[in-house]
């Protein structure tokens, strides 16, 4: 798909995310101021050609409804559902960067966070994945200065904290179970800035049909897995860290229980990993978990070990 064509794509599908419902003549007036269309009105056929691509392209359904008024145009609502999540992600990126590519005035004034590595095998895996083929990994953790080789099956990849994750069936660990009739986790997670070589096999693999991504991370922040069940998490945000906590909610289960004039109480249903623990401390002495008592327990502990680092 050529770039500018991309573009025009985006601008459609991200103009009718902001304004809900538009009318023909509407997309067509704010075609002509947008720079896409050099200053001319949105063609009829054009619009139904781009219209048609981005269906065949996204998966994004554009629909028209009869009203009183006219004919109004808006994304069907299964389109950019939360299962397709994804799509919404490239939209949001792509829809910035368009305009930052359409207005050299705003080149110098947007600025993005980087995933400083790890780029260079994202091709590999997503290839291996398209195809379900197994790749042979070399990977090194901080920790192993020699490093492993190892087959894999890629199942999905997750970008978290700045760093691309893949998420594998791993095969020495399925031989492994096998010879010792364990059972080990096969489903791991291994981040590409490690990954020292990924080579794609001809060995081809099919995904286990009981193995659910969404599923995989239920309850989780972050990038660490935890087979632990879902806890009942309530924290008490102070401050700044109220609104922060009800704008840039920590969990999709997160629910305000309680609010005064100097706090707000939120509850959540989470696995408390690390990844967790890590996004409390975040907010310093801003909010406080109250519950469970375990929890509470760690975060006294994180807090003993940081104080000490402190003293004088």
């Amino acid at each position: 798909m050529a770039g500018n064509q991309l573009a025009k794509h985006v601008w459609l599908v991200d103009l009718l995310r902001q304004h809900k419902h538009l009318t023909f003549k509407q997309i067509s007036e704010k075609w002509e101021r947008s720079g896409l269309g050099d200053g001319n009105p949105l063609p009829l056929r054009t619009f139904h050609n781009l219209k048609n691509a981005i269906a065949d392209n996204f998966g994004i359904d554009i629909e028209i409804d009869k009203t009183k008024t006219g004919y109004y145009y808006h994304i069907a609502d299964s389109s950019l559902d939360e299962k397709k999540s994804i799509r919404t992600w490239v939209m949001d990126s792509y829809s910035v960067l368009n305009q930052v590519m359409a207005d050299k005035k705003l080149e110098n004034r947007v600025q993005f966070e980087q995933i400083p590595s790890g780029n260079t095998w994202l091709t590999v895996f997503m290839q291996a994945m398209r195809d379900n083929k197994v790749v042979r990994i070399t990977y090194k953790k901080f920790s192993d200065d020699a490093g492993k080789t190892f087959e894999a099956e890629p199942y999905f990849m997750k970008v978290a904290n700045r760093r691309w994750y893949v998420i594998v069936r791993a095969l020495h660990y399925v031989e492994q179970n096998k010879k010792h009739n364990t059972n080990c986790d096969e489903i791991r997670v291994y981040a590409l800035d490690r990954v020292v070589n990924a080579e794609i096999t001809d060995k081809t693999f099919k995904i286990n049909k009981e193995f659910d991504a969404k599923e995989f991370y239920d309850g989780c922040l972050g990038v660490i897995h935890s087979n632990e069940k879902k806890e009942r998490v309530v924290i008490r945000a102070y401050g700044e860290a109220r609104n922060y906590m009800q704008t840039l909610p920590f969990h999709e289960s997160q629910k305000v229980i309680s609010n005064d004039e100097e706090s707000t109480v939120f509850e959540m249903y989470v696995k408390t990993t690390y990844d967790f623990l890590q996004l409390v401390m975040q907010q310093g002495d801003q909010i406080e978990v109250l519950e469970p008592e375990s929890v509470r327990e760690n975060m006294r502990n994180l807090a003993d070990t940081l104080s000490h680092y402190y003293k004088k």
